[in-house]
This record gives structure tokens, sequence and C-alpha cells, in this order.
């Protein structure tokens, strides 16, 4: 890599120079990213430093900032100090000289006219050495160096101090409105001054929880005095206690004599109430008994009553029994009589009828006899005879020929219903195979896919793949569940996946285990393998599962079906089942040896030849399809030839019809003549006369009959009359004796269950009665042994009036004074020495008012802290509506200079500031930087920098490349406005890095110009920058 950078310096201004506080007199570089060693001694003025993009302007500007303590992403040039060290190199240097002089100097007497900061940069880490004028050094620390820069007011970070070309960039194409406002506020130390607030903040509610705290404190101590002077006051009351206590010790002895007396009393008050009692329910049980005298008396009375009232009514109920009998006889013979009655008068009538039909057809006979002729009649008969045994002939053909066409279209119809039923299986089969091919394709990568990923996989030799498909059967489908709870979990995701009417795979529950089930004990002893051998799977659940449900460790897999068979006849210890390689299921148990044929050729599962399965269920599904196609084709033709058939038989059908019908109308006409030929006879008329005689005959002996039945009714409705109320008389008399037997009974019941009721009672005194004997007994003895124990007790104690003590119970007392003592011995256990208790009663105290008075002063600063914030923010209020106003007025004023009218909006409490714009003689709206050119845009922004300048004080600004997007016109207006504001601020220390051509500048007493080398392209092209005053 061709060096850029030799060492360079470049001469500055002369020492007769005026320098105020903060200039940058001189800054030097080694190392430093592309220059190996620099040096620039600036004026107190304006600098520029020019030259082409690539010359290092830019690093002079990141110099500055690292020197004076910045960070290195505010330089925008790298991320951590080491990207500044020159490649190469393992460490750089920067070295910046400031003023020291002034009307507020920092330190003189230590510093001279003059602070020298140097920073060193390595890999790791970077140090710091500030230095006096005599090039001593002061100080290593950082601190001290904020210090520094704080007292002159530096700040390296300010983009109004230190404008790098990034920001500059970023500032010049920005629209938003927030980023804008930010940049106002970090140029106008307004975001310190918030910082600041909020630290104070920080500390005003840090203080306020310290006196929460020391409250909780100062609390806590009070308790603790309350205890202390408890217990002093607890040691100086002792004796009182003491005295307390004797004194209730001498109330509990007369308490208890009292109690006695009491207990006498009340033994004395209690047998006197028993006495009372007792003649009380004397009284009671006279009168209960006197009660259950009369009241038997009341009962033989009745019943003597009743006896006689119940002979009387058996005698009328004798006599109503014989009334309802006689009425019922009567009443049926009446029946007997009308039923009689009513038969004769409808023979009447129907003799009357037929005499009339047969008088009738007599008549019609006489008048048609002369019109007839046999002769025809017969002819005419012999005809029909012989039509209708043609008809019958054809119509026995014709039947014939129908059921033979009915039996064909049944035969058709029955071979079609088969062929569809052969159908829709071909199509289940087909569907299935379908199902089963898309499963294999799918299963070409993923073997699981044919069983479900919980079951093992089965893939020791293809050729017992058929046998343990056909031992695990359904277990392949299965899941496997650690317990109940997993199981009806999974259920509940059945219910939400599986849909109705789709079989749901089956369960099994058993505890999972990282390890296949030791079952080696079941093995039967055989040559042959078993299942579980032949399963080989990564998943002991699967296996353990197949173990507990399907017992595989005990079913033997055997090469040929007939030798399992003879070999199963006589089964090793612990088998009862084997199968063959075909799929064939032997088992053996007590009652019988059964052999299962496989219906199935090969596995369906557990295969290792996926393309052979598909191969061969393609086959399958071909042949599927040309049975289907040949059962459709037979189908329709049966269905046509059924149909031509059909409608054939339903034309011989209605053919018999027709026939059948002509055959009976031929019946029917000769039937006619028949009876035509016998009316005509002479024996037929004769006949019909002697039947009209004959029926006159029966007619008039029925009207006698009913004559006679008429008169027998009669007399049978008198009867009934004269029976019913011979019957309604003894029925009120036979009522009337059974209610007053009735109401008989009633009362004797009720009188029975009064005098069981008084009989009861009386019982049940005369048992309290004996009780209350007993009692009173009990009671006087009670007495006079309280009697006593009151003398023996009361002489001890004479001249007492026991009335006038309290009624305070013994127990009471004694609890009373025993709580004292308990007391007392717990203080004198606790309180210990009482001057030691008087010492830090004493100290508690002295330290609660040393609390208090810290919590009143803690108090007295937080609310003046509480006010200094509330002025604070005030002020700051009041500082930023200053600030934007110089800012506002700034701004105009420089506007004015390119012939446009424009304003700052500030939205404080959104935090966004606008640029409002308008062109001079323009009537249009305000308009924002978007619809500016470039040039016109820079230069907006760079009269709010300069606007931000009249506003803030720095000893020095330094800006890079902020010229870089105006034309030629705008650059100078805004280069010529520059410098004059720099002419006004003769204070402040001007530095501009511009890579643009400045020969336009006015060049004035106080302003140097540095020009860069161009980039060198090669070694030997290496020359320092060239000074110009």
């Amino acid at each position: 890599m061709t060096q850029r950078r030799q060492t360079q310096q470049v001469s500055g201004p002369p020492s007769t120079e005026e320098w105020f506080l903060g200039h940058i007199k001189e800054i030097t570089v080694k190392n430093f990213m592309c220059h190996s060693s620099l040096t620039f001694k600036f004026s107190s003025g304006v600098n520029f430093i020019v030259g082409r993009n690539g010359s290092g302007k830019s690093a002079v500007m990141a110099a500055i900032t690292l020197a004076l303590g910045g960070r290195a992403s505010s330089t925008s040039r790298a991320a951590t100090n080491k990207a500044f060290i020159k490649h190469g190199e393992i460490s750089a240097v920067v070295r910046i000289v400031l003023a020291n002089c002034g009307d507020n100097p920092f330190k003189p007497d230590v510093y001279g006219d003059e602070v020298i900061v140097e920073r060193h940069l390595n890999q790791a880490s970077s140090s710091y050495k500030i230095k006096t004028s005599a090039n001593r050094v002061v100080s290593t620390y950082r601190k001290d160096l904020d210090v520094i820069l704080d007292h002159m007011e530096i700040q390296a970070d300010n983009p109004v101090t230190m404008l790098n070309q990034d920001t500059s960039k970023n500032f010049l194409n920005t629209t938003n409105s927030k980023k804008k406002y930010e940049f106002f506020e970090r140029a106008t130390y307004l975001d310190v001054m918030l910082i600041n607030y909020s630290h104070c903040r920080e500390n005003y509610e840090q203080t306020k929880q310290i006196i929460v705290d020391k409250k909780e404190v100062h609390h806590g101590l009070e308790k603790e005095l309350e205890q202390l002077a408890l217990l002093l006051e607890r040691s100086q009351n002792i004796q009182n206690q003491r005295r307390k206590v004797d004194k209730l010790k001498k109330k509990f002895r007369l308490a208890l004599i009292k109690k006695k007396f009491q207990a006498m009393k009340t033994a004395q008050e209690d047998c006197n109430r028993a006495e009372q009692k007792r003649t009380e329910i004397q009284g009671f049980l006279d009168k209960s008994q006197e009660k259950a005298e009369q009241l038997r008396e009341d009962m033989d009375r009745l019943r003597t009553e009743f006896s006689q009232g119940a002979n009387d009514s058996r005698v009328n109920y004798d006599r109503y029994k014989q009334a309802k009998t006689a009425l019922d006889d009567q009443d049926r013979k009446l029946s007997a009589s009308k039923s009689s009655l009513k038969q004769l008068l409808t023979s009447v009538r129907d003799k009357e009828r037929e005499k009339d039909i047969v008088v009738k057809r007599l008549q019609e006979l006489r008048e048609s006899s002369s019109a007839n002729d046999r002769v025809s009649v017969e002819r005419r008969m012999q005809a029909l005879r012989l039509e209708i045994d043609d008809i019958e002939k054809d119509l026995a053909t014709k039947e014939h020929d129908v059921e033979q066409f009915t039996s064909y279209v049944h035969r058709l119809m029955s071979e079609r219903d088969q062929m569809r039923v052969k159908m829709r299986e071909y199509n289940d089969e087909l569907k299935r195979a379908a199902d089963r091919i898309q499963l294999l394709q799918r299963s070409k990568n993923d073997t699981f896919v044919k069983f479900g990923e919980h079951i093992p996989r089965l893939r020791h030799r293809i050729e017992w793949a058929l046998a343990i498909e056909q031992c695990t059967k359904g277990e392949l489908f299965s899941f496997c569940c650690h317990d109940f709870h997993d199981e009806r979990e999974l259920m509940r995701l059945f219910d939400e996946c599986v849909p109705k009417g789709k079989p749901r795979p089956s369960i099994m529950t058993a505890p999972f285990s990282n390890q296949v089930y030791d079952v080696s004990r079941n093995r039967p002893d055989s040559n042959y393998p078993t299942v579980l051998e032949m399963i080989q799977s990564a998943n002991p659940v699967a296996v353990n599962a197949l173990i507990d449900s399907r017992g595989i460790e005990s079913v033997l897999l055997i090469d040929e079906e007939q030798e399992g068979c003879d070999y199963m006849r006589k089964p090793p210890r612990g088998c009862r089942e084997a199968f063959a390689k075909n799929g064939t299921q032997i088992c053996v148990d007590a009652m019988a040896f059964r052999v299962y044929s496989c219906m199935f050729d090969r596995a369906r599962w557990i295969t290792a030849d996926v393309e052979a399965d598909v191969r061969a269920l393609q086959a399958r599904v071909n042949e599927i399809q040309r049975h289907l196609a040949e059962a459709k084709t037979n189908v329709e033709t049966h269905t046509q030839e059924m149909n031509s058939n059909e409608s054939i038989r339903r034309s011989y059908e209605e053919k018999s019809k027709q026939l059948r019908q002509l055959a009976n109308s031929k019946k029917r006409s000769m039937d006619e003549c028949q009876q035509l030929l016998q009316e005509t006879s002479d024996d037929y008329v004769q006949n019909l006369e002697t039947d009209i005689a004959r029926v006159d005959e029966v007619i008039d002996s029925l009207k006698d009959q009913v004559k006679e039945a008429k008169e027998q009714c009669n007399q049978d409705m008198i009867t009934v009359e004269q029976s019913k109320q011979q019957y309604q008389r003894e029925h009120e008399t036979y009522q009337e004796a059974f209610g007053i037997g009735d109401r008989l009974k009633n009362q004797i019941s009720e009188l029975q269950l009064e005098l069981n009721t008084v009989q009861g009672r009386v019982k049940a005194t005369e048992s309290k009665v004996a009780q209350l004997d007993q009692l009173i007994a009990s009671r006087k003895r009670v007495f006079d042994e309280k009697q006593q124990l009151f003398s023996e007790e009361s002489s001890k104690h004479p001249g007492i009036d026991f009335q006038s003590i309290d009624d305070e119970a013994p127990d009471t007392i004694r609890m009373r004074y025993e709580e004292l003592e308990t007391r007392i011995i717990e203080i004198e256990a606790e309180q210990g020495d009482l001057v030691l208790v008087q010492k830090k009663h004493d100290e508690t105290n002295n330290l609660k008012e040393v609390l208090r008075g810290e919590l009143e002063e803690q108090q007295e600063y937080l609310e003046k802290l509480e006010a200094s914030l509330t002025m604070r923010r005030r002020k700051f209020k009041e500082m930023r509506k200053t600030v934007s106003g110089k800012c506002k007025e700034a701004f105009s004023e420089m506007l004015g200079c390119l012939g446009f009218q424009g304003t700052l909006k500030f939205d404080h409490d959104e935090r966004t500031l606008e640029f409002l714009l308008q062109k001079e003689g323009s009537e249009a709206a305000n308009f924002n930087l978007k619809d500016l050119s470039g040039g016109e845009r820079s230069f907006a922004t760079v009269a709010f920098l300069v606007s931000l300048w009249k506003t803030i004080e720095a000893p020095f600004r330094c800006l890079d490349e902020f010229d870089v997007f105006m034309d030629v016109v705008n650059r100078r207006r805004a280069m010529e406005y520059m410098l004059d504001a720099a002419a006004i601020q003769k204070q402040t220390q001007f530095i501009f890095l511009t890579p643009l051509d400045i020969s336009y500048v006015s060049r004035a007493a106080s302003m140097s110009v540095y020009r860069m080398p161009d980039p060198p392209r090669n070694a030997a092209e290496n020359r320092p920058p060239e000074a110009q005053e």
C-alpha cells in the first residue's frame, strides 16, 4: 500500500495575534488515519482547510473531536478508537493546544496561557495526558479534562460546535421535523438541561423514598420506646400488682363461700319448685281419670244404640234386596216383551215387502209372455256359449305369454341388480387401491406414513412381513398413551379432528419406559423365532405396547403352514399361537386346535419394495377398471332388454284384460237368456200365485201375534212401575237406617280415640308423679348436704353478710389473680436489671430525637428541591422560548439575503421543527424544503445553522463540507453571510473544511487558508499542505 502522508507541518499566524479562552492553537496527529504525522497551527479568526476528497481534511476534524474526549461514533468515521490507527501501526497520538487566556482562564497559575491535551490510542483502549504550557503533565484522568472543557464551554459532541461531514449531509437532506428539533436541542444545550432535570427528578424521588424509609425506622423506634416505657412502668407497679393478688385471693375465698350459699338456696328453690309441680300434676291426673270414666259411660250407651239399630238395618236391607231383585226381574221381562214385539213387526214388514215383489213380477210376466220366443232365446244361448269357449282359449294363451314375459323380466332385473352390486364393490375396491397407491407413494421417503409415527418399523426380514402384519393387525395403527389423562386428551383431539362417522384409531395405555421390557422368561422353549425377535425399533414405547396388548414375546414364526400345524399340535410351554409366512394363524387352547387362513397374498403395510407394491396395485386397478367397464355394458344391455320385454308384457296383459271383460259380458248375456226361459214357463207363474197366497196367510198370523205382544208389553210396563215404587220405598228406609248406624259408629270411634288419648295422658302423668317423688327426695338430700357445708364454712367467718358480696364467679377471680401472678413473673424475668432498662430507654429516645431532626431537615430539603424543580422547569420553558425566538429572528434575517421570507415553526409539545419559506413577491402559500432546489435547501439549512450560532456561544466552530450541495451563487452568498457573522463574533474561532474553490472569498487579516495536497497516486508524490494568510 502506498504511503499517503509523511511528516507535515503548517506554520500558523504570527504570535502577536489575540487569543481567547478555548481557541485551538494547534493540532498534531501521528499515525492517525491516513496521516503519519501532521501539524496544523490555526489563527484565532477564520481558518479554511481546502483539499480534494481523500486528501485527509476530515481526519483533522476527527482528531479535534477525539482529542477533546469525544466518542468515536460521534465522528461518523468509525465505531471504535482502534479504527483511527493507521494501517500497519499499533498506536496513534492526537495532540491539541487550547488557549487559556482571556477574562476567565482556567487555573492560570497551574497551566499558564495554554492547556495541552494528548490522547494516545491503541488497539484495546486509550489514555489522556493533560499538560501545561511548559509541557508538564498535570493529570491523566478524563474527569479533569471534562472539568476544563466545561469551564471553557467546549462541547465536542455538539453539532453546532463540530459539524462533521455525515451530520452535515444528513441534516441538509433530512425532512424529518423531529430530527430537526433534536438537532436544535443538541445545539442549544436544551437536551443537557432536560437530562439534568431528569437527574434532579430522580434525586427528588430517591430523597422521598429515603424519608419514607426513615419514617418507618422512626416509627419502629417509637414502638420500641413504648415497649421499654411499658417495661419500666411494669417494674414500678409490681408491688401494687402483688397487693392486688392478695385481695383477689381473699375475694376468691369469700366467693367460694357465697357460691356454696347460693348453691344451698338454689337446692331449696329446686325442691320447692318440684313439690309445687307435683301438686299441679296430681290435680291434672285426677281430672283426667274423671274424664276417662265419663267417656267409658258414653261409649257403652252408644254401643247399645248401635246394636239395636244394626238389627233394624239388617231387616231393612233384606227387604231392600228383595225389592231390587223383583224390579230387575220385571225389567228383564219387559225388555223380552219389547224385543219380541219388535221382531214380529219386522217380520210383518219383510213379508209384505216380499208379497209386493212377487205380485209385481207376476204382473210383468203376464204382460210380456206373448212377446217372447223360446226358440230364438235358445239359439242365442248356443251362439254365446261358442263365443265364450273361443274367448277363454285366447285368454289362456295370453295369460301364459304374460307369465313367461314376467318371469323373464324378473330374471333380467335380478341379474342387473347383481351386476350393480358388483360394480359398487369394484368402485369401493378401486377407491381403496387408489388410496393405497397414494399412501405408498408418500411413504417412499418416510416409511412411518404407512403406520403412524408411534408404531415401530418392522423390517428385519421381508418374508415375515405378512405374518407380523397379521399378528399385530389393528395395533399397527394404534396410539400409545402414558396414562389415562393423556388418553382423555387424545380422545378430545379425536373429537376435533376425526369427522363424524369415520372410524377412530385405537388407543393403548401403558406407562412409557426408555427400555424394552425384559420378557425373556416368557419366551417359549423353541428353535423358531418369536415376533418380538423379528421387530427392530428405536422406540421402546411402541414395542412395550405390543408386548402388553398382543404378547408378541410368546408368538412363534414358522416357515411353512403344514410344518406349523404339525409343530403346534404339541406346542412348547408358554406358547399358544404361531404364524406361517403366508399369514396363516395357528391357535391352540385347552378346547380346540384352530387354523385361520389369511385373506391377503402379500403384506400391505410392512413392505420393503414400495415400487413393486405400487405396480401390483396399479395392475389390480387396471383389471378392476376392465371388469367395471364390462359390468357397465352388461347392465346397459340388460336394462334395454328388460324395458323391451316389459313393454311386450304390458301389451299382452292389457289384451288379456280386454278378453276377460268380453267373456264376463258374454256370460252375463247367457245368464239373462237362461233366466228368461225359466220365467216364461207356466209352472213358474203358478208357483208365484201359490207363494202370494202363502205369504198372505203368514202376514195374518204375524199380525195376531203382534196384537198379543202389545197387550203383554202394556201389562209388563204396569208391573215394572209398581216394582219400582216398592224399590224406592225400601231403598229410602234402608238408607235412613244405614245413616243412623254410620253416625253412631263414627261417634263411637271418636270417643274411643279420645278415651285412648286420656288413658295415655293418665299413664304418662302417673309416671311423672313417680319421677317427681324421686326428684323431690333427691333434692332434699342435696339441700341437706349443701346446708351442712355452708354452715361449716360460715362458722369460720362470723359476722359477714354474704348477700353484700359481689356476684363475680370464683373461677373468674382465680383466673385474674393467676394471670397477675404470671405477669409478675414475666415482668421480673424480662426486666432484668432496672438500670440497664433505663439506659436502653434513654439511648433509644436520643436516637429517635436525632432521627426526627434528620427527617425534618430532609423534609425541608425535599420541599426546597420540589420548589427548585418547579422553578427549573419554568425557567427551562422560558429559556426554550427565548432561544427559539432568537433562532426565528436570525433565520428570517438571513433568508432575506436569498430573496426568501420564512420562519421556523416550533412545536415543543410534539418536539417538531419545520421550515416555512416563501419567495419574495410570491402570493403562494408557505412551502417547505421539499419544494426548493438542492442549493436553496442547503442555504436555508445554513441560515438555520447561523441562527443557532447567534443563539449559543462557543469558543470555536468547525464545519466540514457544509457547502457541497450549493450552487456557485448560493455558496458565495452563504459564505459571505457566514464570514460576516464570524466578523461580528470576534471571540469565536471558525474552522471550515471544504473541497471546493474559495478564491472568490475576500481575504481578511484574521483569515488563514490551508491547502491540503492532492491525494498521492504514487510514492514520489508527497507534499506538505500550503499555508496562505
